[in-house]
């Protein structure tokens, strides 16, 4: 009977050299791979916010469209592809997009508002007030929520309640000239004039607010009964934004006669 015990294998130096070096080569392989994507990535994103801002909405959605995988995978991405496909009014593109990206983990209230806009334009009105109802219960700051929820109780003819939500929007973003801008012009559509008023003052106090917005909010206090010394200050602000620019101060001395 053999009493000798069997030896350990043992590799050789050379051998540990070349699997030491294949290692080395395949986590240099794994950095270069993910440089080159991220260094792609970002060139993508570059393009895609470039012809956003240019106003290149269709070229922006087909950029958008070849890396949606990929802009899925973080925050950013996610917030850019939202963005785009939101303003390309792209529903089913924007719902998949918000879906991919909740299941990614992105659950900011972009994201959610995003999702819920994708229901909006694909005629579910419901599932979007549900999406945002749910998140207006984790959040009740948030003026684009309330915005939404104010659009769809006016589609539905719900005047009081749409009221109630536009004025929760602007007090909640009293210096965002595209909320006020809808929410002053609902209101006085509808007669709500106490509203708009507080709405009027809080466009008063906006620096670098459109002319044409500062001149809506002053005919909107004059119908309501305000004392001329209210709508002059509008007036004058309007004015001296526009002094320099003879067609739109024509332009806007034709949509508001009465105050010029």
């Amino acid at each position: 009977m053999n009493n000798k015990q069997a030896q350990p294998a043992r590799i050789s130096p050379k051998l540990m050299q070349y699997a030491i070096a294949g290692v080395i080569a395949l986590v240099a392989i794994i950095v270069i791979g993910y440089t080159v994507q991220s260094i792609l990535m970002k060139r993508a994103s570059a393009r895609i916010e470039a012809l956003a801002n240019k106003g290149l909405t269709a070229l922006a959605t087909e950029e958008v469209d070849c890396y949606k995988n990929r802009l899925a995978k973080t925050e950013k991405g996610c917030n850019l592809m939202i963005a785009t496909y939101f303003r390309a009014q792209k529903g089913e593109k924007l719902e998949w997009a918000a879906q991919k990206c909740i299941s990614n983990g992105f659950t900011t209230a972009f994201v959610i508002l995003g999702h819920a806009a994708s229901k909006e334009m694909l005629g579910r009105d419901p599932e979007s007030f549900a999406i945002l109802s749910q998140l207006l219960q984790s959040d009740d700051k948030i003026p684009e929520a309330h915005f939404r929820i104010a659009k769809l109780y006016q589609r539905s003819n719900m005047k009081d309640l749409a009221a109630e939500s536009y004025m929760k929007s602007a007090r909640l973003a009293p210096k965002s000239p595209e909320i006020l801008n809808e929410v002053i012009a609902f209101l006085a559509d509808n007669s709500k004039w106490k509203e708009a008023r507080e709405v009027a003052g809080f466009i008063k106090l906006l620096e670098g607010a459109a002319p044409g917005l500062k001149l809506l909010a002053a005919r909107t206090l004059k119908k309501a009964g305000a004392s001329g010394d209210e709508t002059k200050v509008l007036v004058e602000q309007a004015v001296a934004a526009i002094k320099d620019n003879k067609a739109e101060k024509a332009r806007l001395e034709k949509m508001f006669p009465e105050l010029f």
